[in-house]
């Protein structure tokens, strides 16, 4: 290095400074490349993670999948249930209702009404009884743990079973486990809370074909049935207010139009008809009567109704009002009892088996007017018919339909009974049906498939609420297993790279202040030493 003879020479504290500086650069430059590759090997451990997991889920086929494609096929499976096979079901119903208003007609011209329901009920009981057995073999209110404490509780309170003959008998016949008769017996018979609920369900059936026999003589045919189509309005009220049913305003105007289809339909057939207006529906001389003229007459047929606005007429009001309410409550609490796993068939024989009571209370009214001399074979072949295939069957039927779909789809099929009635008058009577009547078969047709279209609606809407919760489950497990997944995989790359810059900036503290204050501490230590020479 050449220096000028009156400049000061450089000392050695200079070149030591000169040179220490030098080497902390070039740490600080190791420093930097050691960080930066600390975080290309973090995120290249990353990217290796989601590789080896993406390639884990393409590559897989364990059980999980399966069980998934079994879910998605018993959902659609369940999906078919409650779309289609329902309502197969219930036009199986009404097929049989279409049989039924030309068969028992007849019958119910020579049993007394009350009479009729009762014998009705009795044939139910005993047909529905081994078919429970049979159908619903597998099913039991009671444990068998129960079994055997009821034995246990026995013998603690009665110490000295053996030593007394009656105590012995009594408990192995009725007490004790070992006994399998009358342990499935017993394992067979609802506990307390079950049979409440059974015999409420019970009660509203038989008071449902009570209330409309005092309604439609209280008032008349043409009253009973214009008031027996509002049973859906209720039902989806009543369903929707007690949180049974999603409410929707689509189902609730399609209730309204079906309700306004068959009205017009029942009012159009009564003003239509060529006799006077004072003249009822009497099974004696109105014989060759349509099926939609005899409709309301679906359990019973009576005499002249009363007339005029009265008391009596207001009283037939409400036992018709009353009865429209007891099948929908019935509907309703039905498919309670049906949701909490209790089979339907099981469920129709307990609720008529507890209706009996009160089936009997109000047919002893009419016992001592009753004469069997009027009863022949074709009467009682109509009471079998009303019994067996229109009252067993058909009461299994729409209990099936009512675990399957909503109690509004149940019960705005009753809609529709004008229009199979007046589908029987067309093609076994030889009717003509009039215009108006069509044109309300049209409303009761649209409302129905708007009812069935908005719960269509609910049924997939509760589908995908169900699919988003399996898939949030199913993350929050993963998430618990230490697996991440992939967009969870990519914000924690992005955290990590950011927080190891964050702190590299932090150790360099590359500010222009910091460089400018060292720049100056340099000047200022050459001037000193210059200053020393």
């Amino acid at each position: 290095m050449n220096v000028a003879p009156n400049e000061p020479r450089p000392t050695f504290e200079y070149y030591s400074g000169k040179s220490s500086s030098h080497v902390e650069d070039h740490h600080q430059q190791e420093h930097i490349g050691s960080d930066h590759k600390e975080e290309f090997a973090i995120n290249s451990e990353l990217i290796e993670m989601a590789e080896i997991q993406d390639s884990l889920k393409l590559g897989e086929t364990t059980a999980e999948e399966i069980e998934q494609r079994n879910e998605a096929s018993f959902l659609n499976w369940d999906c078919f249930k409650s779309n289609v096979l329902a309502h197969v079901l219930i036009w199986c119903n009404l097929a049989m209702f279409s049989v039924f208003l030309i068969v028992t007609p007849y019958s119910m011209k020579l049993w007394h009404p009350l009479i009729f329901a009762f014998v009705r009920c009795c044939i139910i009981v005993l047909s529905l009884f081994p078919m429970m057995l049979l159908v619903d073999r597998h099913y039991t209110f009671r444990s068998e743990k129960y079994i055997v404490k009821r034995a246990r509780r026995f013998r603690i309170k009665h110490t000295n079973i053996y030593a007394s003959r009656y105590l012995g008998w009594i408990y192995s016949v009725f007490y004790d486990e070992k006994s399998l008769f009358m342990s499935y017996i017993i394992r067979r018979i609802p506990d307390a809370k079950k049979a409440k609920q059974l015999a409420f369900c019970g009660t509203l059936v038989v008071l449902n074909q009570v209330l409309f026999v005092a309604g439609l003589y209280l008032t008349n045919s043409t009253i009973t049935g214009v008031i027996q189509p509002v049973v859906p309005v209720i039902v989806c009220s009543l369903s929707m207010m007690m949180g049974k049913e999603t409410k929707s305003f689509l189902k609730f105007i399609g209730v309204l139009i079906a309700v306004g289809g068959a009205m017009s339909m029942l009012l159009v057939s009564a003003l239509s008809k060529s006799a006077s207006p004072t003249q009822q529906l009497e099974p004696d001389t109105n014989s060759n009567s349509s099926p939609l003229e005899r409709l309301p007459y679906y359990y019973i047929l009576l005499h002249d109704a009363t007339k005029g606005i009265n008391f009596s007429f207001l009283l037939g009001l409400l036992c018709l009002l009353g009865n429209t309410f007891s099948y929908a409550i019935y509907l309703i609490f039905q498919r309670s009892l049906l949701i909490a796993g209790t089979p339907p068939t099981t469920v129709t024989f307990w609720s008529f088996f507890f209706g009996l009571v009160t089936s009997f209370l109000c047919a002893s009214y009419a016992f001592p007017s009753f004469s069997l001399r009027k009863v022949d074979t074709m009467s009682i072949l109509g009471v079998l018919y009303a019994a067996i295939p229109y009252g067993s069957l058909q009461f299994v039927i729409t209990s099936y339909a009512s675990k399957l779909t909503a109690p509004t789809i149940v019960s705005i099929y009753s809609t529709v009974s004008p229009l199979v009635a007046t589908t029987v008058g067309v093609f076994y009577f030889k009717e003509i049906p009039s215009p108006l009547v069509l044109v309300g078969a049209a409303f009761i047709l649209v409302g129905v498939f708007v009812v069935i279209g908005a719960r269509y609606r609910e049924t997939k809407l509760e589908r995908a609420k169900l699919a988003s919760i399996d898939t949030a489950e199913e993350s929050v497990q993963d998430d618990n297993d230490g697996t991440l997944p992939f967009h969870l995989l990519e914000q924690k790359q992005s955290t990590t790279s950011l927080s190891s810059t964050t702190k590299i900036s932090e150790e360099i503290n590359c500010s222009p202040s910091t460089l400018s204050e060292s720049v100056d501490c340099e000047s200022s230590s050459e001037t000193s030493l210059e200053g020393k020479v």
